[in-house]
């Protein structure tokens, strides 16, 4: 904790706004606040960068911020063996562990589910922090078949205005998850001559700050696409 108080000042002295506020970016540094509850599963993403340049892990990103028995899992489709999950979880065994196992890389296109451990029903308040991305753009691969990501950029953003609309196909699939209500899915559905796209709610559908979803490719082939950096330096 007393590491990421110290960021957390950092923070607060770099960006000049007070840490109630949810996301912040001058000065290229930012954090986004979520409220992760135990007993239900959490599909999110952190765009951010560390600091030190170390690479994101849950141990950089989130630390001691969430109780012993927490877990993460990410989805890898090119895992060795066949696509599946690959996952991280802050244990403690004194005195030969304390922290976070699997060394899991958590880059700003990949989602990831948080299960926090503690008595059900418990909520904690974890602040993803780091630099703010400025490349121009970044290349993401989405996998064949099924595959966990998230937008790039630390912005919210219409899914209509995300290059992963742009290059969609029919019978593409997507899955947004709520901890409440569980999944909304939407489809890329083709019915001549009446429609052709994904239809009016993906269409209207904003892709929130740490949003993690999961996306279902109709082909089996890869697809590289290139974000273009939605706001200025």
């Amino acid at each position: 904790m007393k590491k990421l108080l110290t960021v957390l000042t950092a923070v607060g002295v770099l960006a000049g706004v007070a840490l109630a506020e949810e996301v912040t970016s001058v000065n290229i540094v930012g954090y986004k606040k979520h409220t992760f509850e135990s007993g239900k599963l959490h599909l999110v993403s952190s765009q951010f960068q560390s600091i030190d340049g170390s690479p994101v892990n849950a141990e950089t990103l989130i630390g001691d911020q969430l109780p012993y028995g927490s877990e993460i899992f990410s989805w890898n489709a090119k895992k060795v063996g066949g696509p599946g999950y690959e996952s991280s979880e802050r244990v403690l065994v004194f005195p030969v562990v304390d922290g976070w196992g699997e060394d899991l890389k958590l880059d700003g296109t990949k989602g990831f589910w948080v299960s926090p451990g503690g008595p059900t029903g418990m909520t904690y308040e974890v602040a993803f922090l780091g630099e703010v991305p400025l490349m121009d753009v970044v290349t993401n691969v989405i996998a064949g078949t099924i595959t966990m990501t998230a937008y790039p950029y630390t912005a919210d953003i219409a899914f209509t205005n995300t290059q992963l609309f742009a290059q969609s196909e029919e019978g593409d699939q997507m899955f947004i998850w709520d901890p409440d209500t569980q999944y909304s899915s939407y489809e890329y559905v083709v019915v001549f001559p009446i429609l052709d796209g994904w239809g009016a709610a993906a269409e209207a559908l904003v892709l929130t700050q740490g949003t993690g979803i999961w996306y279902d490719r109709a082909s089996s082939n890869d697809l590289q696409i290139v974000d273009i950096r939605p706001y200025l330096n």
